[in-house]
């Protein structure tokens, strides 16, 4: 999948395809597929703005719907 600079640049389905990707199942061989996940969670991260950043993703406050 190519990655793309702004969240305004996907569409609704190629985004949920990113977030499919880090939450079931990774297309990465085994060797990378660590590396390969940081990624998409540094991108998703980048491209959303979200002052959370990478801990939306990784660490959700307790008592957060996670769904």
């Amino acid at each position: 999948m190519k990655l793309k600079s702004q969240l305004s640049d996907y569409t609704e389905a190629e985004f949920m395809e990113i977030l499919n990707e880090l939450f079931n199942g990774v297309s990465a061989t085994k060797e990378n597929a660590e590396e390969y996940v940081i990624s998409l969670i540094d991108h998703v991260a980048e491209v959303t703005e979200h002052p959370e950043k990478s801990d939306l993703l990784c660490y959700p406050p307790e008592g957060r719907e996670d769904s």
